[in-house]
């Protein structure tokens, strides 16, 4: 077993769409993810369709959790890089 630790901003995010469902976030997750396949191949040895073709599915899985943070990702230099250099 495997246990994941996330913020309580996306478990209740998780909670919430489980629940609409009537299934336990454990439950849900694992309906939600059952047709996801993980392929441990070193990426220098997949041609890029296929990269590009993981990467979609991947975050069609994404989409279809409809997990998000409900808030702006703020990707301003400053913020990503502080005060590092000065």
């Amino acid at each position: 077993m495997v246990t994941l630790v996330i913020d309580d901003e996306t478990f209740a995010g998780l909670h919430k769409q489980a629940a609409a469902r009537g299934l336990s976030v454990e439950q849900w997750l694992n309906a939600t993810t059952a047709n996801v396949t993980v392929d441990a191949s070193p990426l220098v040895d997949i041609p890029i369709k296929e990269r590009l073709r993981r990467f979609d599915e991947a975050t069609l899985v994404l989409e279809r959790m409809n997990v998000g943070s409900g808030g702006m990702l703020d990707d301003r230099r400053e913020t990503i890089y502080g005060n590092r250099g000065r």
